[in-house]
């Protein structure tokens, strides 16, 4: 049984859903109505999903492999006095380079302490103008009270500064901290500078600094000598939402949460700081969101993508805390009357969330206190006496030092050394099993479809059949089968035309062939316009990159075809040897054209222009480009072609452990002869 792949390096194509033809893909994009979150029925069930919902955010957020973060040495200066609590600016870097900047709030009230600790609430603040600073208008603020969103002057002014003056009076230790490109946050800006290929090639961003800078917030707070590290609550609202959700699914120690206005089946998150690639493939904010369970979480909506959270989501993540039998632990309101917000109203409902499940000890429902505001301008960190250190990295000093941190990682593993092939193929594991998702591809679940006989110029006997995989968005690969009119002595799957020349040499020689149709043509003009529009980060979020989804139909004609021969042998261009690498043992080996492929060429892509992107994977170069790929799971026997330049002779330690099984050839396969050639040599 043999593979042949030809052509794959220009395919590019999405996930079809349902009622798309054959060889189309509809868009999945942030705006969609339908993020639905589909409760386990077990515990068992929900444990495993959750494990392989954190391992993709991990390697979504560029977190994994983990960063190295740099020492906290906070620095603290004291900036106002108020009753009941103080305010101090702080700032300390998260990861060299990078800083965390905001404001501390330490109340002066006892009563909330218990055992000598109080409990702790970390606030990202959310796309407000100038974040931290936002200073609502006169106007603005009289309009917010006379709609019934705030009754106060103050509250309707800085809602924000509201929020973390009332959790301090309650007794809690608070810090409100900037957004990338907010406030004192710097100097990055917020939606700029990791837009490129060659960020999504190393997933790089501001999602990625942002969550990274919200992690050492929760270590700053929890190294504070008064705070209690079994009460920590995190709210915030809208981006800020998105970053509560986010820190409460990768890191069990906040034991409260509540995201306001962002956690919803409809639009997901509207700016760079709410998404990256593969984030949402399979997944959406109420299933993230549901990654807090079993701890308490409460959410807001309003008269925006969040207006159906009581119908759309709360119900199946009631569902999902039933599990352990505690539905009250989860809790949603809606206020339909307002719109997009953290207003008084929800305000007042978060505060009564955390009093009870942080025993803040004040009476139900809690009610928002006067307070008095602190001028933005006294709020800064950094001002004309206290200058931004100059250890602050700007956006490019900083990519290329996370750049040389992912190199020294993977020199670490040293792939090329004794035992380096197993040890690679356990790290860059969690990467492959978020990008391709192979064990989702189960035999049991493919289905082939017998459809006519069609005749062929050569006279060949020809039967289509179509082949369906991927449970609820069902994938369909229609397949051409030509029979040989020799004896048969195995099958090759040929991914191209099946006029190809190579076909006719293949039947020739007594094999069977089988030709994937349509499906691995994509709309390359639908492709573009989801990149056209500066997207690429939404699109590559929404959708599997098409040489994933290659790789996928080839595994899936594989595990969905069996044969008297035996395992395959895949052959073709670079996305057979991809394919044949993921697939490992499943296949008997691979040879392919490499075409001196590198993936450092995607860096300087333009997403609108006409350059082929048929094997852009975001990710690829924080792991290895290319050879790491190949090395993730080799099969035994392997004819690479095309090899200079691709830097893959410096791994050849991770295929075949040193076996004459291995054969490297800097040059290109002359003609697609010498490839079908080589299937004889491995497949004889």
């Amino acid at each position: 049984f043999c593979l042949v792949v030809w052509g794959g390096g220009r395919q590019t194509f999405a996930q079809p859903f349902p009622g798309s033809p054959a060889g189309q893909s509809i868009m999945r994009t942030l705006n969609d109505k339908d993020f639905f979150f589909i409760p386990p029925k077990t515990q068992e069930e929900w444990t495993k999903r959750a494990a392989k919902l954190r391992e993709k955010i991990e390697v979504s957020l560029g977190l994994y492999p983990k960063p190295a973060f740099a020492p906290l040495n906070p620095v603290v200066r004291p900036v106002a006095d108020r009753e009941g609590y103080s305010v101090s600016a702080v700032y300390f870097e998260s990861v060299p380079g990078l800083l965390v900047t905001g404001s501390l709030y330490l109340p002066k009230n006892d009563k909330a302490i218990r055992e000598g600790k109080r409990p702790a609430v970390l606030c990202p603040h959310g796309h407000w103008e100038n974040g931290r600073f936002y200073e609502n208008s006169e106007a603005g603020a009289k309009k917010e009270m006379e709609s019934g969103a705030e009754s106060t002057k103050e509250g309707a002014r800085y809602p924000l500064q509201a929020r973390c003056a009332n959790l301090a009076l309650m007794g809690a230790v608070v810090f409100h901290y900037d957004m990338i490109g907010y406030a004192d946050q710097g100097p990055i800006p917020h939606r700029n500078g990791f837009l490129d290929p060659r960020a999504l090639l190393h997933l790089q961003g501001q999602t990625q600094l942002q969550t990274i800078n919200s992690l050492r917030a929760l270590d700053y707070v929890l190294s504070l000598p008064q705070v209690d590290p079994r009460r920590i609550g995190v709210t915030g609202a809208s981006g800020g939402g998105t970053q509560t959700f986010l820190l409460g699914a990768l890191d069990e120690r906040p034991a409260v949460a509540f995201p306001a206005v962002m956690v919803g089946s409809r639009m997901q998150g509207g700016c760079v700081c709410e998404n990256a690639p593969y984030l949402r493939i399979g997944t959406g904010n109420v299933e993230i969101a549901g990654l807090f369970y079993p701890r308490p979480l409460a959410m807001s909506g309003a008269n925006d993508w969040t207006i159906a959270i009581e119908k759309e989501g709360l119900p199946e993540l009631k569902k999902l805390y039933s599990l352990s039998g505690n539905e009250s632990l989860v809790e949603a309101r809606c206020w339909p009357e307002f719109g997009h917000n953290y207003n008084q109203k929800s305000r007042e409902f978060m505060y009564t969330w955390m009093n009870r499940h942080l025993g803040l000890g004040a009476k139900e429902p809690v009610g928002e206190k006067a307070f008095q505001p602190v001028p933005p301008a006294q709020l800064a960190v950094f001002d004309k006496e206290h200058a931004r250190p100059s250890m602050a990295l700007t956006t490019e000093a900083l990519r290329a030092r996370l750049e040389r941190e992912e190199a020294a990682w993977i020199q670490s593993i040293n792939p090329n050394g004794e035992a380096g092939g197993a040890r690679w193929k356990k790290a860059v594991g969690p990467f492959v099993r978020t990008v391709f998702d192979l064990d989702s591809i189960l035999p049991s679940e493919i289905r082939v479809q017998a459809g006519d006989e069609p005749g062929t110029p050569s006279g060949r006997k020809a039967t289509r059949f179509e082949l369906t995989y991927g449970g609820p968005a069902q994938r369909r690969v229609p397949c051409l089968r030509l029979e040989p009119n020799l004896e048969c002595k195995g099958t090759v799957i040929w991914v191209g035309a099946d006029t190809d020349p190579g076909v006719g040499q293949l039947l020739a020689a007594g094999n069977r062939v089988i030709v994937p149709g349509a499906s691995f043509r994509r709309d390359s003009e639908q492709w573009k316009k989801g990149f056209t529009a500066g997207n690429a980060l939404y699109t590559y979020g929404y959708n599997r990159p098409g040489a994933a989804e290659s790789v996928r139909d080839i595994c899936a004609v594989v595990r969905g075809l069996s044969f008297e021969e035996g395992k395959p042998v895949i052959a073709g261009l670079e996305i057979a040897a991809l394919a044949g690498c993921l697939l490992g043992d499943e296949v008997k080996g691979v040879a392919a054209d490499l075409r001196h492929f590198n993936y450092k060429k995607y860096e300087g892509a333009d997403w609108g222009g006409s350059g082929e992107l048929g094997l852009f994977l975001p990710g690829a170069l924080r792991f290895g480009g290319m050879p790491g790929l190949l090395a993730a799971n080799p099969p035994e026997r392997l004819v690479l072609f095309g090899v200079e330049g691709t830097g893959l002779r410096d791994w050849s330690g991770c295929f075949g452990g040193g076996k004459a099984d291995l054969e490297l050839k800097d040059s290109k396969a002359e003609g697609k002869s010498e490839l079908v050639d080589s299937i004889a040599k491995l497949n004889p």
